[in-house]
């Protein structure tokens, strides 16, 4: 069996051509993960102009091996955490997954 993630097997996958010369922008945002496209969403919606860059191709990394990123999860619950690290600690972990 092998094993590929859902967002992997969906086809067609976008293809954008590759940079072949110097481009001028307000923001950079390197890497084409979840994050990444998020975050160059939102700064070209707020007016500014926006390069997108990506190694391999947009969701190729973490983002395409796992949902993890999308959701408000944790692995141990907020008392655990704070029990092990402290209030600030496990506070801060826990407000990380948002």
């Amino acid at each position: 069996m092998e094993l590929a993630s859902p967002w992997f097997l969906s086809e067609p996958r976008p293809v954008y051509p590759q940079l072949s010369s110097t481009i001028n922008v307000e923001t950079a945002v390197i890497g084409g993960g979840i994050a990444g496209v998020m975050t160059a969403y939102a700064l070209a919606k707020a007016g500014q102009s926006v390069a997108l860059v990506e190694q391999a191709y947009i969701g190729s990394g973490a983002t395409g091996w796992t949902t993890a990123f999308l959701t408000y999860v944790t692995d141990e619950t907020l008392p655990a955490l704070e029990t092990r690290f402290g209030k600030n600690v496990a506070r801060a972990a826990w407000e990380s997954g948002r």
